[in-house]
């Protein structure tokens, strides 16, 4: 079952990185989404991290870098899948 797993998620990669780049982004926005609101990948980690790092800033300060870190964090994921196909002119 593992290697049927990794063909089908590596024919995916594959087409799904044939894309351009800026497609590419607007489906890291819909990842943000996923990230952030609906299984909430370790939120409470993040906010406890940040808490412990930025004390003297505000809630709302603290939820900004939070949802920026998984902004970033969504716009990696999706370029990481992308350089497996880049040539080495691209990169």
């Amino acid at each position: 079952m593992g290697a049927i797993g990794f063909y089908i998620f590596y024919g995916i990669n594959w087409i799904v990185t044939l894309l351009p780049l800026r497609v590419l982004y607007i489906f890291s926005d819909l990842l943000y989404l996923l990230l952030y609101y609906f299984p909430s990948y370790r939120r409470k980690v993040v906010a406890t991290n940040l808490r412990n790092s930025f004390p003297e800033k505000s809630d709302k300060e603290r939820t900004v870098i939070e949802k920026k870190f998984y902004r970033h964090l969504a716009d990696l994921f999706i370029e990481i899948l992308k350089l497996t196909h880049m040539s080495k002119a691209l990169s």
